[in-house]
């Protein structure tokens, strides 16, 4: 039974399905995100924003001084990390709707408490 399903992105899919007992993943870019996931062995999630990655920035652009040429700045990529049955997960977000992201995880958050308080 579906309570509601997300689509974060459209091509290539990314979809979340939010139903009674557990989170149903299919990512299309991703495979091996794929899965179902029962709510009660979920333990926390965090939503990650892209962000510079300064060491690697900094350091790229050190390395390129001494070879020459121009360093590149790296950035991480937008994910979701969860932790079930005490095993971390990390959903890649490329190219997927953001403000979608942050009410799947806001959801997702408000299903945990309710889980910790029965």
């Amino acid at each position: 039974m579906e309570i509601e399903k997300i689509r974060l992105r459209e091509n290539p899919l990314f979809e979340i399905a939010l139903k009674k007992t557990l989170l149903e993943i299919q990512n299309d870019e991703y495979k091996d995100e794929n899965g179902k996931y029962e709510y009660e062995f979920l333990e926390s999630i965090k939503l990650h924003k892209k962000k510079v990655n300064w060491l690697i920035s900094i350091l790229s652009h050190f390395i390129e001084i001494i070879f020459g040429g121009a360093g590149s700045t790296y950035k991480s990529k937008q994910n979701i990390t969860f932790k079930y049955k005490g095993e971390s997960k990390k959903l890649t977000l490329n190219n997927c709707d953001y403000q979608l992201a942050e009410q799947f995880v806001e959801k997702l958050e408000l299903r945990l408490s309710e889980k910790n308080y029965t």
